[in-house]
């Protein structure tokens, strides 16, 4: 059972993610994302997102696994296809030469589709 102790860190950890962002730290990402969990909460779709592109852009060993993570989660969400065939390409193209164009692309769907519902 969540604890409003455990509610109200989770709110401060979702506002250090916004400086995490800005920054580029993908370590810290990470340590906050961790116990953001530890509270029994998770990243908003669109932190868990930020979170993919920025392990692909500073090449983190655990790039795979977010990704995977992701996607996951954009199927249980998701059950549009053409998104989920958008998003896989991108998530896929992020380590690429055209990587910060996926990145874009991914920003736009969750931006464009997901805010909108």
């Amino acid at each position: 059972m969540r604890s409003m102790g455990n509610d109200l860190r989770s709110i401060e950890i979702q506002g250090y993610l916004n400086g995490v962002w800005e920054k580029g730290d993908a370590e810290e990402a990470l340590r906050l994302a961790r116990e953001l969990r530890a509270t029994e909460h998770e990243l908003s779709f669109r932190d868990a997102m930020r979170l993919v592109i920025l392990l692909a852009q500073t090449e983190h060993h655990l790039f795979d696994k977010a990704a995977d993570r992701w996607l996951e989660r954009l199927l249980e969400e998701e059950s549009e296809p053409a998104i989920i065939q958008v998003a896989t390409a991108a998530v896929d193209g992020l380590r690429g030469p055209v990587g910060d164009r996926c990145a874009v692309a991914l920003r736009g769907i969750i931006t464009g589709y997901f805010d909108e519902r």
